[in-house]
């Protein structure tokens, strides 16, 4: 039987074994709180197994870095919320955080010192998303390599010196976007060879020095906009075959060195707008061959591109169609499947292309669903290819270009918002407007130097803006078109009608009016102010305004508040056409009220002024 000391002795070793179990429990704990920690001391003294939480590490902008250590972070397994580490200039490693299994989200930023991600290679999952941004030091992602799937977005970004993804081979899932941005060093995109779905976006931008696409090879599925910009290095957009359909849109743009849009053959579909734009080695389109529609298309600034063949399967565009500043440019064949800009649905736009002759490739097209803007094209003598236009629901601009003739819009039958026609130095004659019948906004004939005849605007009968012609050196005859209009509507001629600086005989509203005459003649003036212009207003403003007999006036601005700004005019006038300016000083941009006060009669114009 064992005597009373040796009892006691087992007992005692009993009772420290069990003290020593519990220790850590009553040291280490789950603790349930947001945390931040800005100090080594509060590192140092850290007792958490769990956050169920925020876990924040960081220095203060306002005080030298003194964390040099995540050691008192090495029983730490899990945190709730999101892990953040960041402007801790003198940390080189995590070391401290190789417990650690998952976290919410990850953020490991601007911490300049720091070299190696390699201490979380227990981490397996990330619920949210992942951002290791501005660590200029940080070589590689080595220590991520146990990561599948990121429950949110992943953000590599402003990383100097990063090498490689290389450990994020285990991915094949980003529930959020994508972004690889501004790694300078970065010459490949190895390691995301298994990511075969992105729930958002796909955006690689400004990697100088990268070179291929190829690790995306297995990548079926983007949910957002794929944006490929600024990438200087890179030649080629191989290893996106596998992308057939775009739910947002996709950009390609100011990657120097892209040659070829090869990787881009299965894509058959953009739901918003495909831009092509700023790549200045690119030489063709022919990679989008399986392309039938787009949201948009925009093709520009792309110096040596000199064909669109590549977009022959294009049937439709659902908002706005613009081709601009491709200087080598010289058709625009490769657009002969879009029948309609109803089903481009908004906007369309040639423009400063130097090179381009013709609009061959439009020939199906029948109409424009908002403005058709043709402008900057000096080398444009035809607009054959428009030969079964019928209607433009927006505005029609030709101006600044080299065309002789505009006979091939003879089917257009409907303008929903201006015609301008402006800067046509060869363009004798307007024969092809024939079927237009009434301009909703603008009729503007201007600066068109050969122009001899306004033939072709015979069947208008009504214009709703101000008729502008003007600075057409040899036109000298305004009959039958404009005479007609201005016989036989007194608001045009009075409020709305400019008339100058063309040749004698339709040189002022007056020629145009009394088939070529130049004299006043007694048709009664209605006293009214003319639509201010130009409105909205830069800088100065011309008003107009009439008076049917003389009369006692007073011309004035005001605000909306009704407070009198300016006075323009006042006293006695005599009967006629009068002017006055506004330039609206140091007025705050805004809406104002132009007021006529004649013998009773009270006539106000809207004016709105920007700055």
């Amino acid at each position: 039987m064992p005597n009373a000391t040796a009892l006691s002795s087992s007992l005692r070793a009993i009772a420290l074994l069990a003290l020593a179990a519990l220790a850590p429990a009553s040291l280490a704990q789950v603790c349930e709180r947001d945390f931040e920690l800005t100090t080594q001391a509060e590192l140092d003294a850290f007792d958490c197994v769990e956050v169920v939480g925020h876990l924040t590490i960081y220095v203060p902008f306002d005080r030298d870095s003194d964390i040099v250590s995540l050691s008192g972070l090495a029983e730490l397994t899990s945190v709730s919320g999101g892990l953040s580490i960041s402007h801790a200039e003198a940390l080189v490693s995590l070391s401290g955080l190789e417990a650690l299994v998952s976290v919410g989200s990850l953020r490991i930023y601007n911490n300049d010192a720091l070299v190696s991600l390699s201490a979380l290679k227990g981490l397996a999952s990330v619920e949210g998303a992942v951002s290791i941004f501005n660590n200029e030091n940080l070589v590689s992602l080595s220590g991520l390599e146990r990561l599948t799937i990121v429950g949110g977005f992943l953000l590599i970004e402003n990383n100097d010196a990063l090498e490689s993804l290389s450990a994020l081979e285990g991915v094949t899932a980003i529930e959020g976007y994508l972004q690889i941005t501004n790694n300078d060093a970065l010459v490949l995109l190895s390691g995301l060879e298994g990511v075969t779905s992105i729930k958002s976006d796909l955006l690689v931008e400004d990697n100088g020095a990268l070179a291929s696409l190829s690790s995306l090879s297995g990548l079926t599925s983007v949910g957002g906009d794929v944006v490929i910009l600024g990438n200087g290095s890179l030649v080629s957009l191989s290893g996106l075959e596998g992308v057939t359909t775009v739910e947002g849109g996709l950009r390609i743009s100011n990657n120097d060195a892209l040659v070829s849009l090869a990787g881009l053959e299965g894509v058959a579909s953009v739901r918003y707008t495909l831009s092509i734009d700023a790549n200045d080695a690119l030489e063709s389109l022919s990679s989008l061959e399986s392309l039938s529609a787009a949201g948009g298309l925009w093709i520009y600034d792309n110096p040596v591109l000199t064909s669109l063949s590549g977009l022959e399967q294009i049937t439709s565009v659902d908002w706005s169609l613009s081709i601009g500043l491709n200087d080598a440019l010289t058709s625009l064949s490769g657009l002969e499947g879009i029948t309609s800009v109803a089903s481009v649905g908004g906007d369309m736009g040639i423009f400063a292309n130097d090179a381009l002759t013709s609009l061959a490739g439009l020939d199906a097209l029948t109409s424009v669903g908002g403005d058709f803007e043709i402008w900057g094209n000096e080398k444009l003598a035809s607009i054959e290819g428009l030969a079964r236009l019928t209607s433009v629901e927006g505005r029609l601009w030709i101006r600044h270009t080299a065309v002789t003739s505009i006979e091939s819009l003879g089917r257009l039958t409907s303008i929903g918002g201006e015609l301008w026609i402006e800067h046509n130095d060869d363009l004798v004659t307007l024969s092809g407007l024939e079927g237009i019948t009434s301009v909703e906004g603008r009729l503007a004939i201007q600066n068109n130097d050969a122009l001899v005849s306004l033939s072709g605007l015979e069947s208008i009968t009504s214009v709703d803006g101000m008729l502008q012609v003007q600075f057409n050196k040899q036109l000298a005859e305004c009959e039958p078109f404009i005479g007609e209009l201005l016989r036989t509507n007194s608001d045009l001629f009075w409020h709305r009608t400019g008339i100058m600086e063309n040749a004698p005989g339709c040189n002022s509203r007056w020629e145009a009016r009394n088939g070529g005459v130049n004299a006043e003649d007694d048709t009664p003036l209605a006293t009214g102010v003319a639509p201010v212009y130009p409105n909205p207003v830069a800088g100065t403003a011309t008003l107009r305004y009439t008076l049917a007999k003389p009369a006692e006036i007073s011309l004035a601005v005001y605000d909306l508040l009704g407070r009198r700004i300016a006075v323009l005019a006042e006293g006695p006038h005599p009967a006629g056409a009068h002017e006055a300016a506004w330039s609206g000083g140091d007025r705050p941009a805004g809406p104002y009220v132009v007021r006529l006060e004649a013998d009773g009669e009270v006539h106000t114009q809207r004016l709105t002024l920007v700055r």
